[in-house]
């Protein structure tokens, strides 16, 4: 079984709809909605339930990029995550799946960043190249089980106010772009 984890339903919908055409994935998705920093504690509790049938992590979702040269529709697999510059960083571990996507750092944050300056900052003292609200605690919510994590973003927007208003509007289309992402991962 493989839990696909996602914070927002219009990032999956069509995902879903993809996965849904493919036979051997029915009975084999456990789809679990999970934003912020409580997304490890609903994994954990996911994963605690199915009493072992769960073999792999796969997060998909929408990103922020810190990096000016990722622009918008382009899908990155997480090679990291952090919290600041001087906080943790996990490395997903996934022997079950390999992509060719670029890899990237990802900065985790409690809230959205909306300020160009603030985003420029933190590409700085971190190195990240991606924004999101969720994937370290779902890194570090699969490792304490032991379980392969993969994590594919679509950059969404620039992390600020004005391009997170103007992703919102195109959100179809990520989600479209990262099911086909996910499709051939999974294939």
């Amino acid at each position: 079984m493989m839990f696909l984890v996602y914070a927002y339903e219009p990032e999956v919908a069509a995902v879903r709809e993809g996965l849904g055409r493919l036979p051997k994935m029915n009975n084999q998705v456990h789809w679990i909605q999970a934003a912020g920093n409580q997304a490890g504690t609903v994994l954990l509790r996911a994963i605690d339930r199915s009493e072992g049938a769960a073999s792999l992590v796969l997060n998909a979702g929408f990103a922020g990029t810190l990096d000016p040269d990722l622009t918008p529709g382009t899908v990155v697999q997480a090679a990291s995550f952090t919290t600041t510059a001087a906080g943790p960083e996990i490395v997903p571990h996934c022997v079950a799946l390999q992509t060719s996507l670029p890899q990237a750092k990802i900065l985790t944050v409690s809230t959205p960043l909306t300020e160009a300056d603030q985003r420029d900052r933190l590409r700085l003292e971190t190195g990240a190249s991606l924004v999101d609200m969720e994937g370290l605690h779902l890194a570090g919510a699969a490792a304490s089980r032991q379980l392969d994590f993969i994590s594919l973003k679509v950059v969404s927007d620039h992390a600020d106010a004005v391009s997170r208003q103007w992703a919102v509007g195109r959100a179809s289309k990520w989600s479209k772009i990262l099911a086909e992402a996910v499709g051939d991962l999974l294939r």
